[in-house]
């Protein structure tokens, strides 16, 4: 079987759980999964996380109660345990304490 096209760019969506938190979501095709990456008002982008599934719940503490952050999040493609491909296009979200 070939390898995946390098040039696949992961599309990514997102949601809201009950509680605030957001999930997020990004098919997973031929891949191992895909490493999750965010950045925060005043903070450098870094990894958070790596999903073996379609679905990612992001486990990161929300805004202070009363106050909202946009939160800026990437995904990338793993194949034979590296990064594989592009990576997706900036996803902001609003995210609510």
């Amino acid at each position: 079987m070939p390898p995946p096209d390098p040039q696949t760019v992961p599309v990514l969506l997102a949601d809201f759980f009950g509680n605030g938190q957001p999930e997020l979501t990004c098919k997973k095709g031929p891949f191992q999964g895909y490493d999750v990456r965010l950045r925060r008002p005043g903070q450098e982008t870094r990894h958070i996380g790596f999903s073996l599934a379609r679905n990612y719940r992001v486990e990161e503490p929300r805004p202070t109660p009363g106050t909202a952050e946009i939160w800026t999040f990437e995904v990338q493609y793993r194949y034979q345990n590296a990064p594989f491909g592009q990576k997706s296009q900036p996803l902001s979200l609003t995210v609510r304490g």
